[in-house]
């Protein structure tokens, strides 16, 4: 099933969010709506793809279009932001409430009774879009024996269809396919691993019709026709944009919840599954977007067993997504970072189907590139860019006109991003970077 909501951009929803309040960003109905798609693995199975095929060739041959649309793919990256050179920055972390962390802590080692098996929980973090972004999820797999995928709006069928493939009773391929063929790649891949493995399935996410979904989706209704992106005026766009990054609503709601659910889970397994006590140990293993780190910490906090695996180390986080965090833990959010997110966004919307080609569907990689490009402009050059524009259309050509002046370009071969990641970023490129972690 799918959701259109907030974008959490680790899962990214701010961006789908900003994308379907903007009535200019793009003019065709149905190009405008962005889904939230919730694979296997987890939530961030927000993907949002602008698939401007077209569109983009005129751009990166150096014309310009009246109409971007399509699909864009958005990805939830975890900890660490990347900086010119390949640093990490660091971001504070936030737990859940202490009254659902010491519920969880009384279900699972208090009440724990003699003799009956320790319970340990690993989390693997990445984000939601190819099958390549998840391909760590294998091994982690491998080793668990409870296994408890993210996937929101979830419903008794779609349990049952888990169970089935992993009893092996459900071939892969009666499941149904979906329309995205990268989407299907990963899910496929999903299903294959589960497949046979007779490893008990379980869900902790928000279910269908639950009522955080309700309050979501008035949330949404609310801010419906809200206009974000005010062309020729950068500081009120920033200002909307800093804004709409703030809201957590569903993200914090949704881990709450999680949170109060693993134990009942995991009782319920116990109960259908009872072979599984008389093991020392059992591990669960929870696949989720990167930016649910909260639900790890909260773990932690408590001294519980609990441990996590990136799909890649370091794991970078987009502008947008740092914005987000920042808002998340109470820190400061400069208008040089917002700008930087602003342009991440256009640049997305522009070109990152082509991108993600160019990446072979590596979500991490098209992140890092995207933040290195952006980091050649000063905060004046972004603005300028930006005021350029009387509409989105006509932001692209300001933008490859940028890049030019610094002989650069948007590159049309896999070899020429590579040739660009290589490079080292120079003090005068690094001007329109955010350092303060």
């Amino acid at each position: 099933m799918r959701f259109s909501y907030l974008v959490q951009l680790a899962n990214i929803d701010t961006v789908s969010y900003i994308v379907s309040m903007d009535d200019q960003f793009l003019k065709d109905e149905n190009s405008a709506k962005v889904d939230y798609v919730v694979p296997e693995s987890g939530p961030g199975e927000e993907a949002m793809r602008f698939s401007a095929k077209a569109q983009q060739e005129k751009f990166l041959a150096g014309g310009a279009s009246a109409n971007m649309e399509g699909k864009i793919g958005i990805q939830e990256p975890p900890q660490g932001t990347l900086k010119p050179e390949n640093e990490i920055l660091q971001t504070a972390e936030a737990g859940l409430p202490s009254n659902a962390e010491a519920s969880l802590n009384q279900a699972l080692e208090e009440d724990r009774k003699p003799g009956e098996p320790k319970i340990s929980v690993n989390i693997f973090y990445s984000p939601h879009a190819s099958a390549k972004d998840m391909e760590g999820l294998k091994k982690e797999f491998e080793k668990c024996d409870i296994y408890m995928p993210e996937r929101v709006e979830w419903t008794e069928g779609t349990l049952d269809i888990f169970k089935r493939l992993s009893s092996g009773k459900m071939n892969p391929s009666e499941v149904a396919p979906d329309k995205d063929p990268v989407i299907q790649q990963r899910e496929s891949m999903i299903d294959n691993m589960i497949f046979n493995s007779q490893k008990p399935i379980a869900l902790i996410d928000v279910p269908e019709n639950h009522q955080i979904i309700k309050d979501e989706e008035n949330r949404q209704s609310q801010n419906k026709g809200k206009k974000i992106f005010h062309y020729g005026n950068f500081q009120d766009t920033l200002d909307s944009l800093k804004n709409a990054l703030k809201s957590e609503y569903l993200q914090e709601q949704r881990e709450t919840y999680m949170l109060s659910q693993l134990k009942p889970q995991v009782e319920t397994v116990l109960n259908e599954h009872p072979e599984l006590k008389d093991k020392q140990e059992i591990k669960v293993l929870l696949s989720l977007g990167a930016d649910h780190r909260p639900l790890y910490h909260s773990l932690k906090k408590e001294n519980l067993q609990v441990t996590r695996t990136f799909s890649e180390n370091p794991f970078v986080y987009p502008f947008s997504l740092e914005v987000v965090r920042r808002n998340a833990f109470g820190r400061p959010v400069e208008n040089e970072l917002v700008g930087q997110a602003l342009t991440e966004i256009l640049l997305w919307k522009a070109f990152r189907p082509h991108l993600v080609d160019l990446a072979e569907q590596d979500s991490q990689k098209v992140t890092v590139f995207t933040r290195k490009l952006i980091s050649v402009f000063s905060p004046d050059e972004i603005k300028k860019m930006y005021e350029g524009a009387s509409k989105f259309e006509e932001w692209p050509a300001l933008f490859l006109q940028g890049l030019k002046e610094k002989g650069l370009k948007i590159p049309k071969t896999k070899q020429e991003m590579d040739d660009f990641l290589a490079k080292p970023i120079t003090p005068q490129e690094k001007a329109g970077t955010d350092n303060n972690g």
